[in-house]
């Protein structure tokens, strides 16, 4: 199962883990061991150390921080991948600040447990069990003006998004629309629009 969560995020070199109720550490490990690195949190400080103990005999201590701490102050910003193994209302009390502190195209794994209406990204399966994974989607809601002075007006629900776009007198709805963390796409009154949402900008939406 761990493995595939890793798998399923591309956790390497470069990322900064953050595991949610990692009990004995053995997911920030995985991580470690393939170049991550990380914080790891529990609320059991016995479980803690059982992990700081766990990263020193696999030779990943420099590349791990483990915490006896509540879950619901740990600081999730700046990572790239969040890790969790949770209960299912316990993910969705982090959900609003999963969505609202980390980057757009940060990546969730979910042990088992999905977050209700945001319909994960993708399911794996071990066994009888189903990890899943999510995309931090950019905040796009409202109107935006294209280059060319075209109106998109768009609505959002998490990853999923609709809307229409206005130019010249003519409204036509979107069509092929997508949005996969920062990259946005959509089709509209004979034109293909792929951008990177930028803040309060839409790059190469042409």
């Amino acid at each position: 199962m761990i493995d595939k969560m890793l798998d399923m995020a591309a956790v390497g070199p470069g990322d900064r883990v953050l595991d949610l109720g990692t009990g004995d550490g053995r997911i920030l490990i995985a991580a470690a061991r393939r170049g991550a690195s990380g914080t790891a949190i529990d609320i059991d400080p016995v479980l803690i150390g059982e992990a700081k103990a766990a990263a020193i005999r696999v030779g990943v201590a420099d590349l791990t921080r483990f915490m006896a701490q509540d879950l619901f102050v740990t600081p999730v910003r700046g990572h790239s991948v969040v890790t969790m193994f949770l209960l299912p209302q316990v993910n969705l009390r982090l959900r609003s600040r999963l969505l609202r502190d980390l980057a757009p195209g940060s990546r969730i794994v979910s042990h088992a447990f999905d977050m209700a209406d945001w319909a994960p990204d993708s399911t794996g399966r071990v066994g009888g069990s189903h990890p899943y994974l999510w995309r931090v989607p950019a905040a796009v809601a409202g109107e935006w003006v294209l280059d060319d002075g075209a109106r998109v007006t768009l609505h959002q629900h998490f990853q999923d998004i609709g809307g229409a776009l206005r130019r010249a007198g003519s409204t036509e709805t979107l069509t092929r629309t997508g949005l996969r963390g920062s990259l946005i796409r959509f089709t509209a009154l004979g034109r293909n629009c792929e951008g990177v949402v930028n803040g309060d900008s839409i790059t190469g939406a042409n």
